[in-house]
């Protein structure tokens, strides 16, 4: 237990003396070219320090995730001789990444790559298809025009099957009847209508009487192909051809979603020259709300550059670039990105933001989040315990050492 003691107290007088270089790389890490960065990492091997433990240094001091990932890069690498005096051997170095190296990723939430935008993974999933599934009840609010084909079933006291198709004027047609117009129909609107018309050769349709009793049940047999242009911030914008059966999500799968700047929070369907739906696919992502709206030939899906975008760096659930609306707060960023991690202090936020050329740190008390307004480009965290338990355990660390430096 003495010799663990004094190894531990060894281990702060070293990082005691080498907490300067660690500031000093904080400060150039970012902009830093990698020959300026390869003394550091000299300086840190000829005093016995492991990536681990430079790592912790680094995150104690407020270090991001992409500069612990350049000082890891240089530091596996075989790195060339300094002018220095002390000189390296020529033997490449080897890391040691264990668990504790894991843990320290995992309890401070750092990502080794860039943040993804929230949703993002939905179109990289090659498990999703742009086609809809077709063996499936119709729903009633699907919308009937030229191209559907339609089974019409007509039971009871007259037993018969008609299989017709949506003529390019809207319309059906049956033998001794004049033409029916369903296009622009639901189903359920749809059958009321042939009911209605049927009922002129089968008067059973709307008989009471059991024995005379019609009854009659539409079903879509197959739907048609519609033309959709998908315009603006997607991946491949472009005029595609899909099933009537398609919905939004369907549509934008096909485009590969919106790109890096396209919003996910106010996507417009236009018919006729006019946005007749706003869809925010966040209403699906964080709340399962599907959008269930069914396109039409020649709609156009319009795709808008985002106007806030925040990036939560540490201490939620989920690290990710969010997109916000003009009139939502910090507490919706909260409840869209699950909330904070277990291990964080939950009492404030804190706002890293760049106003012109000057960033500024705003601390934000639980009372104010639902009151607090996020501008584009903020960085958004909460603080995590892991740090500072870390602080407290160095501190009594250091108290421990001067005691024994005092018996001495």
């Amino acid at each position: 237990m003495v010799k663990r003691l004094v190894l531990v107290l060894l281990l702060f007088v070293s990082f005691n003396s080498f907490g300067q270089d660690v500031n000093e790389l904080r400060k150039k890490a970012s902009n830093s070219s990698d020959s300026e960065l390869i003394v550091f990492i000299q300086k840190a091997k000829d005093k016995g320090l492991s990536l681990v433990d430079a790592e912790k240094q680094l995150i104690l001091v407020g270090g991001k995730a992409n500069e612990i990932k350049k000082l890891r890069n240089l530091w596996d690498k075989k790195l060339p001789k300094s002018d220095s005096k002390d000189e390296l051997n020529g033997d490449e170095i080897k890391s040691q990444f264990g668990e504790t190296d894991v843990f320290i990723k995992d309890s401070l939430g750092i990502d080794d790559g860039e943040l993804k935008r929230f949703g993002s993974d939905f179109f990289k999933n090659k498990n999703i298809t742009e086609s809809p599934q077709f063996f499936v009840a119709t729903p009633i609010d699907y919308r009937l025009g030229p191209g559907d084909e339609l089974t019409i079933n007509l039971f009871g006291a007259s037993e018969i099957t008609y299989s017709v198709q949506i003529s390019r004027n809207g319309n059906v047609k049956f033998d001794k009847l004049p033409p029916v117009y369903l296009s622009g129909l639901s189903i359920r609107s749809a059958k009321k209508r042939l009911k209605e018309r049927l009922s002129k050769i089968y008067t059973g349709l709307f008989s009471d009487n059991p024995i005379e009793k019609v009854d009659l049940e539409l079903n879509l047999q197959k739907a048609r192909s519609i033309v959709v242009n998908i315009t603006g911030q997607v991946e491949a914008p472009g005029t595609y051809t899909i099933s009537g059966f398609s919905s939004v999500l369907n549509a934008l799968y096909a485009a590969g979603g919106p790109n890096e700047v396209g919003t996910y929070r106010d996507i417009n369907i236009i018919r006729n020259g006019k946005v007749i739906y706003h869809v925010d696919l966040y209403d699906y992502f964080s709340n399962g709300i599907y959008p269930n709206i069914y396109l039409r030939d020649q709609d156009v899906i319009l795709v808008k550059p985002f106007k806030i975008q925040t990036e939560v760096e540490s201490g939620f659930k989920q690290l990710a670039l969010f997109e916000l609306k003009e009139d939502e707060s910090l507490t919706d960023l909260i409840n869209i990105s699950g909330g904070a991690s277990s291990n964080s202090y939950k009492s404030k936020i804190f706002i890293e933001r760049f106003d012109d050329f000057s960033k500024k740190i705003i601390e934000v008390g639980k009372k104010d989040f639902t009151k607090t307004k996020l501008s584009d480009g903020d960085k958004i965290s909460f603080k995590v315990l892991l740090i500072l338990l870390k602080l407290e355990e160095l501190l009594t660390l250091k108290v421990l050492s001067n005691m024994l430096i005092i018996k001495q």
